[in-house]
């Protein structure tokens, strides 16, 4: 398993969205991304095809690899180890009807749990501000709120319908538990972007049945693959370990990408250029 989707160009275009700061750069077999910001510009691919760089702006630009071995000439590698690296996957069509197999001793208690506690819950399918006020409602630091809550706007805009949204609530309380994740038709797969947890509902197995729901519509879907995101590795922030344990136990493969190859490419006077602009 791969994270393909961020090698496809479809997927790109709509995640880029229209104006603003980011740009689509590259070709349809190794498309990237330009960021710029002013006259700091900066560039980034992904995926095992050799980006063809253009002349440009002054800039770094930093090519992620999943299984390239070779270092092609011009390139060289990162000397720091990213700080997001190891991912996780699930294959849907293997693990889906299996999951007493695959799933840890933990996950499977939680969803017999689950079983007996949903009838205390409502789930549903909320619009993106009653998400948002739901994560807004979390003990989590302001600024990690406000990274996220800006993400899920943008990737709002850029895939429409692909973004799914569901949520728990008890009787007509407020949502305590959320889950957003995106299809990405191109790859048959989905990709989990963000999830919420209030204290009040951190000793039930609601979190456990939001997961159950992606998997049984991933499954109606006939997707090949979950994606659980990023996972804690040596050198990622300690706070992760705690997610990292929880989307760990549910029959999920780990991918550990190598360091990116980076070089730079273009000319000084255009982002002097831009200055003026």
């Amino acid at each position: 398993m791969s994270i393909c989707y961020r090698s496809n160009a479809d997927f790109l275009r709509r995640d880029i969205g229209e104006g603003g700061r980011f740009y689509f750069v590259g070709t349809e077999e190794a498309p990237g991304v330009r960021a710029a910001f002013g006259p700091i510009v900066r560039e980034e691919y992904e995926g095992d095809n050799e980006p063809m760089i253009e002349e440009g702006p002054f800039r770094p630009i930093s090519w992620r690899t999943h299984m390239h071995a070779r270092v092609p000439a011009g390139w060289r590698k990162g000397r720091i180890a990213p700080i997001i690296r190891r991912h996780g996957f699930v294959d849907v069509q293997e693990v889906g009807d299996c999951r007493d197999r695959y799933w840890s001793a933990q996950a499977k208690r939680h969803e017999r749990a689950w079983m007996k506690e949903q009838r205390e819950w409502q789930m549903v399918e909320p619009t993106l501000e009653e998400f948002i006020a739901g994560m807004r409602a979390t003990d989590k630091d302001i600024l990690f709120k406000a990274m996220f809550i800006d993400s899920l706007r943008r990737i709002a805009r850029g895939h429409g319908g692909l973004l799914h949204l569901r949520a728990l609530r008890r009787a007509d309380g407020p949502l305590e538990v959320g889950l957003a994740t995106v299809d990405v038709p191109e790859c048959r797969l989905s990709f989990h972007h963000i999830a919420f947890t209030l204290p009040s509902a951190r000793a039930s197995s609601a979190g456990t049945g939001l997961i159950m729901e992606w998997f049984d519509r991933a499954m109606a879907q006939k997707l090949h693959a979950l994606h659980f995101g990023v996972f804690w590795a040596p050198g990622s922030p300690k706070d992760w370990k705690g997610f990292s344990r929880f989307k760990a136990q549910f029959g999920v493969q780990m991918m550990d990408l190598p360091h990116p190859l980076v070089r730079w490419a273009g000319r000084m006077r255009e982002n002097i250029q831009r200055l003026y602009v």
